[in-house]
């Protein structure tokens, strides 16, 4: 039942994201962006300043939980 609902999102979420880049084709106009791609320890930082700044936060935050909820796993037991 559980991967019936995970395969259900799934393709919901596939399907969101081609509607998604059909709306963006639809606007003209300039395209900023930025990312950061974490290869192991060694992060690839790419895009506009702001963007660029914005995703190392969000990389920095996602990092720091996945930390802290790895630690938590490790003290017997668990979170869950």
């Amino acid at each position: 039942m559980v991967n019936v609902v995970i395969i259900a999102l799934g393709a919901f979420l596939i399907l969101l994201g081609i509607v998604f880049i059909l709306i963006s084709f639809s606007r003209m106009g300039k395209i900023k962006g930025g990312g950061v791609i974490l290869i192991g320890p060694f992060p690839i930082i790419f895009g506009e300043k702001t963007s660029a700044l914005m995703a190392i936060l969000l990389a920095t935050a996602l990092l720091i939980a996945f930390l802290i909820f790895c630690w938590l796993g490790s003290m017997g037991g668990g979170w869950i």
